[in-house]
């Protein structure tokens, strides 16, 4: 395993960084306010006199208890300023810390293990007996951001999840970002070279149209305004297959539909956005098979974004890590083949 790989197993995970495949951006509505008649609020004053402890368990997405999993652990000191320290898991995969000193209020923890990926959106679709999204941050007392006070449980640890690592697929990358007419006419694009096709050669197909002018959508607050409109997309003489799953790895062997029908409509109220995302298999004309990242902006540019992972080799395999990728662009110089051998001969340099 050469320094790259081993440098994806080690992502640090925070909970402000949320993975969240297939969402929408929504409009800012106001926050509840904090309630500090809580049972759990702390004021402020009191933060330093907090005690800190914690405990954890790791375990895989099969729930194995994973043993010698490095668990990096920061919290401020008495002077305010940033302290880490590192703990490895047991055998029983559990780990812990007490008595953590200073004004140790809140902990950022992330878990690595080479050979595993760090979960971030949890166990929702890793058949995971626990339904829920992995937590990374722990607030012990309250202050002006509204967090609540974490009570440690040695009888109940926290869970962190990782998954480990399967066989990997040399796949081709497209990161690329396509204007689309406002009025519906539709955008084909290949996955392979990044070229905007002529209709029906293209592998994904995508079409844009604004229905109405901006109106109010929410009589609580007439400020925010939105638009009718609507987006399609499809896969020429293929499929594609709507997906939540953190990590795309394997495409369905069928299931698959021609089109994805997106309408968004002011009449939904605070159901409505202005963009969104999603995340599609596709299962191409030719026999392979492709992990789509899909961003639909109607304002503005009207603009699509995408980052897609096409395995050229007939396999539903989708799993890679950068040694193993090439980008669509290099394709374009000889094919893909070419384009592997270069990727092979540059490993073993």
């Amino acid at each position: 395993m050469n320094q790259k790989h081993i440098l994806l197993t080690g992502v640090t995970v925070f909970l402000s960084v949320v993975f969240a495949m297939s969402r929408v951006h929504a409009q800012d509505w106001p926050d509840p306010p904090v309630d500090p008649t809580s049972v759990d609020y702390i004021p402020f004053e009191d933060w330093a006199k907090v005690p800190v402890n914690f405990f954890g368990k790791v375990v895989d997405e099969k729930n194995r208890l994973l043993e010698g999993t490095t668990i990096q652990i920061k919290w401020a000191d008495s002077r305010g300023e940033l302290v880490q320290t590192n703990v490895v898991s047991k055998a029983d995969g559990k780990f812990s810390v007490t008595g953590l000193g200073g004004k140790a209020i809140a902990l950022t923890i992330h878990v690595e293990k080479e050979g595993y990926y760090p979960v971030i959106t949890g166990p929702r679709d890793m058949n995971f007996p626990v339904k829920s999204s992995q937590r990374t941050y722990f607030h012990y007392g309250e202050g002006h951001s509204g967090y609540y006070r974490f009570i440690a449980d040695p009888k109940n640890p926290v869970v962190f999840w990782l998954r480990k690592m399967g066989e990997l697929a040399n796949l081709v990358l497209l990161e690329k970002s396509c204007k689309v007419p406002k009025d519906g006419t539709p955008v084909e694009i290949s996955l392979l070279t990044g070229k905007i096709m002529s209709a029906g050669q293209g592998h994904l197909k995508v079409e844009c149209k604004i229905l109405s002018g901006e109106v109010g959508i929410d009589p609580e607050y007439p400020g925010v305004k939105g638009f009718d409109w609507k987006c399609k997309v499809s896969v020429p003489g293929g499929g594609l297959v709507e997906t939540n799953e953190e990590f795309p790895f394997e495409a369905p062997a069928d299931g698959y539909r021609s089109t994805d029908e997106i309408d968004m409509l002011t009449s939904l109220g605070r159901g409505w956005h202005n963009s969104i995302e999603k995340q599609y298999f596709l299962k191409l004309k030719d026999g392979n098979y492709a992990r789509v990242q899909f961003t639909m902006v109607p304002h503005g540019d009207c603009f699509f974004s995408i980052t897609s992972y096409l395995n050229p080799f007939k396999s539903r395999n989708l799993e890679s890590a950068e040694e193993k990728t090439v980008k669509a662009s290099t394709t374009l110089l000889g094919g893909v083949e070419k384009a592997f051998e270069k990727l092979r001969a540059k490993a073993k340099e």
